[in-house]
């Protein structure tokens, strides 16, 4: 019958191993370094998640050192934790590697980790990590997707610290171009309704004729229409017209061949 895989057995290869069980005083030590982390602003992932919507800015390829000094294991794919390790004494800008039991499996190289501590300490950055390969004796490759926030100005500045430390920013960079295309097309149907409004509204309006293209053109200091372009007026309908004498009343009638 095979045996029972017990919770804190981990998988090696092709055969299970047993991690070594701490003492209650070891695991009382360990909670008290967790709580001592929170106490010294050490951010984890629920706190920073407060404050942004976080954006994939860009993932890196780096690897787990001092692996050999810890009991932690995790497989290739396992997503595992970055924990802030500010009380260090020899590098204040450590970086613990948990698998998701919490149990340490090693550290982020030196040199990355005093890139990344100062973005992981004001909550700039959420830092998820997975394994890409086999846990070896020494190290332990891995992959670090790099989440920023998605507020416009404060993701443009963010960026531009990011560059100057050769962080990547690749993804980020993509949506904000394309949030500015969006932006430049959003412009261009705006202005081509604008047109199209007041094209309507002259055309509604129309000529104002009579008195009152009169008195809009002495409003607008236009000078009066041209008259041949007007009927005739009043007075040229007087003078036009035949004076009608009743004395000449029979002369009418035989004109038209009622006598």
């Amino acid at each position: 019958m095979a045996r029972k895989r017990r919770a804190d057995d981990a998988y090696d290869g092709g055969s299970y191993y047993r991690a070594p069980k701490q003492s209650q005083l070891e695991e009382e030590a360990s909670d008290d370094e967790y709580e001592e982390d929170a106490e010294q602003g050490a951010p984890g992932a629920a706190h920073c998640q407060q404050h942004y919507n976080y954006l994939f800015y860009g993932a890196l390829d780096d690897k787990i050192v001092s692996v050999r000094y810890y009991n932690g294991y995790a497989t290739e794919g396992e997503t595992v934790v970055l924990r802030r390790e500010s009380h260090n004494q020899y590098d204040a800008n450590a970086i613990c590697v948990d698998n998701v039991r919490g149990e340490q499996i090693g550290h982020i190289l030196r040199g990355l980790a005093a890139k990344l501590a100062k973005y992981m300490d004001d909550c700039s950055l959420l830092i998820d990590a997975r394994i890409t390969g086999h846990k070896g004796y020494y190290e332990c490759p891995t992959e670090l997707l790099l989440y920023g926030t998605d507020d416009p100005v404060q993701r443009q500045q963010l960026m531009a610290r990011m560059k100057k430390d050769r962080l990547p920013v690749g993804r980020a960079s993509e949506r904000q171009r394309r949030e500015a295309a969006e932006k430049k097309e959003q412009e261009r149907r705006a202005k081509e309704a604008t047109k199209r409004t007041k094209k309507k509204g002259a055309k509604a309006v129309g000529p104002i004729e009579g008195p009152e293209a009169s008195m809009a053109e002495f409003a607008a200091g236009l000078p009066p229409a041209d008259p041949s372009l007007t009927g005739p007026s009043l007075e040229d309908i007087i003078l036009g017209s035949e004076r009608f004498d009743p004395r000449n009343n029979e002369e009418f009638v035989e004109e038209f061949g009622v006598k």
